[in-house]
């Protein structure tokens, strides 16, 4: 009787307390079961490996400014130079932000990587090869412009293809590996540091490559998202994704109606909001607070002195007295291990503090 109730409810779209009751009942660990620790394991090189990489490459333009080969090649930018080659990164994502969600729409997530991860290789070879300041700046650019569709791609992949129990720690893991990108940035920077030539800089920046071809290598060994499937009418291929990996193959699980129900529910909601006006945003005085917080709180978070650290360490070292570059390679590599070490601790936290609430 109450399997029956369970499944009613689950077919109707009351499906969040099944979702929560059965995922917080469930006590076997995830690496126990087969299907579930091949979907983690390719989640890693892809949706994980794609923080990596904006870590590898945003770290990459600070850990390079302290290079003295790569000072003297591009005749020791400063000013206003300085600052166009530090923020063609950024420049670039915001260029691609138009594109991401039609091309996440109609290709799909895995596709969305693969595009994105692409156009990275491209700008990391660019960068590699760069005869001057000009095609250096292209190439971040380049680089920036493909880093926005694969955050957006694998943090949504990661949430949809998880399963409920690890979701929280899985994304928030997602987040932290752009520390361990950072970390493999300037330790590769760091080595390379010693080398007297144009290859001091040119070997970190063709090593960008590494963690891109990862994500090319891997995603299509990843299950597309059930909601993207659920949404382009294939409802059954994202029946068959919860079956194998959230049930285990078992094809009449309670659980795969309950997430079927509740992806089906929320697209209707999702579908019903969109006839809504942008304006309605503004409405209330709650909206617009809301609004408000959401709009500066981006913006707050790169104005508490990150940034310098981030693009600029080199000259602040340099301000201070700091003239030995290898000191300040390590300098670079304690703080970007600092990083991770309080990032990891804070993500490992969720499940945690869910017993508080």
């Amino acid at each position: 009787m109450v399997v029956h109730s369970s499944g009613r409810k689950a077919e109707t779209g009351a499906a969040d307390p099944i979702i929560t009751r059965i995922s917080e009942e469930d006590k076997v660990a995830w690496y126990k079961k087969p299907n579930l620790r091949y979907l983690y394991l390719m989640l890693f090189p892809t949706c994980m490996g794609i923080e990596l990489t904006s870590g590898f490459d945003s770290q990459m333009i600070n850990a390079l400014q302290m290079v003295s080969a790569w000072k003297d090649y591009f005749g020791y930018p400063s000013g206003a130079l300085q600052g166009i080659i530090a923020a063609a990164y950024s420049l670039g994502a915001i260029l691609s932000l138009p594109f991401i969600p039609y091309v996440n729409d109609r290709w799909g997530r895995r596709w969305s990587i693969f595009g994105g991860s692409t156009i990275m290789i491209l700008g990391a070879l660019l960068q590699g090869f760069s005869m001057h300041v000009g095609m250096y700046i292209v190439a971040r650019l380049i680089l920036g412009f493909g880093i926005p569709t694969c955050i957006v791609s694998g943090s949504s992949l990661i949430g949809e293809l998880s399963y409920p129990k690890e979701r929280p720690v899985l994304t928030s893991l997602f987040n932290v590996a752009y520390f361990v990108g950072q970390i493999m940035a300037a330790g590769i920077t760091f080595g390379t540091n010693t080398i007297s030539n144009d290859y001091a800089w040119r070997i970190p920046s063709w090593l960008q490559i590494c963690p891109s071809l990862l994500q090319i290598t891997f995603v299509f060994f990843l299950p597309e998202s059930p909601r993207w499937l659920i949404v382009n009418d294939r409802i059954e291929e994202a029946r068959e994704m919860f079956i194998t990996y959230h049930a285990e193959g078992d094809r009449d699980s309670e659980f795969v109606k309950a997430e079927m129900a509740q992806i089906q529910t929320t697209i209707r909601i999702e579908l019903d909001a969109a006839k809504m006006s942008w304006m309605d945003i503004l409405a209330t005085a709650g909206n617009r607070r809301r609004a408000l917080v959401t709009m500066f709180l981006g913006l707050f978070t790169q104005w508490s002195g990150n940034t310098l650290i981030s693009y600029y360490l080199g000259t602040i070292l340099e301000k201070i007295g700091w003239t030995n570059t290898q000191d300040m390679q390590k300098v670079n590599l304690g703080i970007a291990g600092w990083s991770l070490i309080c990032g990891t601790t804070v993500a490992l936290l969720p499940p945690h503090f869910l017993l508080y609430i």
